[in-house]
């Protein structure tokens, strides 16, 4: 460049990061045509231009994030990163920082200041946007399968979700929007639980898993008769309703410890020896060893028994006089079924007694022999259905009232 100027400005730039060196001349010519020259250098140092990239950007919880230095750089410079965090702000002095991971879910402004020895200088500004991860939904019951009832315990595993969002579906019609709920299973089944949460990105996610819940077996069961006479009348057990592969045991509640009055047996006969009201306790055990057990009880008496025809003829030629007289004593040698009385055995005091089916009382008697023969005040009462009832002690002690039905039928 060429000037006839005293004083001259030129501009210089330098954008490389390094120093550049410009030689300047300068030529002076007098009127007569002299010349002369003089040449000096002029050093342009590097101004820095800070510029970085972060990576990745935005970054969650789980990322390492890289802090990348694109200054025209110098790494003889000055450099000091500022972090504005939420705890403070966070001076790194280095060119680079090393990788970081934030466990916080916020906007960090991250500042370069870049300077070197003459004291040229330059920021920038970014700013790290922290994300919350995608939810990890995961639970763990304490068991996976039992009998009924089956509580189970569910253990909350989640990560990065929001609790406040939890909603659990057991499959049997049950729900909780607690974070480790705890539940019970009363029918034998299998069943799907479901978590359903929110995460802290706001992505909704649900997770599940099976529970078997064993079927329960039923200790349902009937026994007959429903008192026995002892000690020659067993009582028969039979369950309502028997499986295969079930364990049954059988108490029938004798307490003296030297008699076995138990049995694996799925439909067993007991004789008891003693007269008494007894348990019988059932306990049935499934194929995957869950109980159900159901206790009942039973009366045994003694010897005494009280049985009695449901029908009779009355003989035509009468019966008496009436009252005492529509009765008579029964032959133990006949063959006849003209007088109607239970046949007891065992039975201390006797008491029986004739009614119509509208509570009429035609006939009592309190000798066990002697009976009604058919008649009311010396008339024959019409073929129909008479009730009786006889009360009394068996030989053992123990009263008791027995009832029925005698149907009376003419004798052509």
């Amino acid at each position: 460049m060429q000037t006839d100027q005293y004083e001259v400005t030129q501009p210089y730039q330098n954008t490389t990061g390094q120093d550049l060196v410009y030689q300047v001349k300068l030529i002076t010519r007098t009127q007569f045509g002299c010349i002369d020259s003089t040449t000096k250098q002029i050093v342009i140092h590097a101004k820095p231009q800070a510029a970085f990239t972060l990576s990745p950007n935005p970054a969650n919880t789980l990322e390492l994030v890289t802090f990348n230095n694109l200054t025209n750089q110098d790494q003889d410079w000055y450099y000091r990163w500022q972090l504005e965090l939420e705890t403070g702000t966070d001076s790194i002095i280095s060119f680079e920082p090393p990788a970081t991971a934030f466990d916080t879910y916020y906007d960090i402004p991250v500042t370069l200041l870049v300077r070197n020895e003459y004291q040229c200088a330059d920021t920038v500004q970014d700013t790290l946007d922290i994300i919350p991860p995608p939810p990890l939904l995961d639970f763990s019951p304490d068991t996976m399968q039992g009998c009924p009832p089956l509580t189970v315990i569910f253990t909350d595993l989640s990560q990065f979700t929001d609790t406040t969002t939890y909603l659990w579906d057991f499959g049997d019609g049950g729900y909780s929007t607690a974070v480790n709920p705890v539940h019970t299973f009363y029918d034998g089944g299998m069943y799907m639980v479901t978590l359903t949460a929110m995460g802290l990105d706001q992505s909704t996610m649900s997770k599940d898993t099976m529970i078997n819940v064993y079927p329960k077996p039923s200790a349902a069961f009937s026994f007959y008769p429903e008192e026995v006479f002892v000690p020659d009348d067993p009582v028969k057990c039979v369950p309502s309703y028997p499986s295969a592969g079930e364990t049954y045991y059988w108490d029938f509640g004798v307490t003296d410890p030297d008699v076995d009055d138990t049995s694996n047996l799925q439909e067993p006969a007991y004789y008891y020896q003693d007269t008494g009201i007894y348990n019988i306790t059932f306990i049935v055990l499934s194929e995957e060893n869950c109980p159900d057990t159901l206790v009942k009880q039973i009366r045994a008496r003694g010897t005494g028994k009280i049985k009695a025809p449901n029908v009779f003829f009355p003989s035509k030629r009468g019966g008496g006089g009436g009252g005492a007289g529509d009765g008579g004593m029964i032959d133990d040698g006949s063959m006849e079924n003209d007088i109607f009385a239970p046949l007891s055995e065992g039975v201390l005091d006797y008491h029986l007694e004739i009614y119509t089916r509208w509570g009429e009382k035609l006939f009592s008697s309190e000798v066990k022999n002697y009976g009604w023969t058919g008649y009311y005040h010396g008339k024959l009462c019409r073929e129909d259905v008479y009730v009786w009832k006889v009360s009394g002690t068996f030989s053992d002690g123990q009263s008791f009232v027995e009832t029925g039905t005698i149907t009376l039928i003419h004798n052509e």
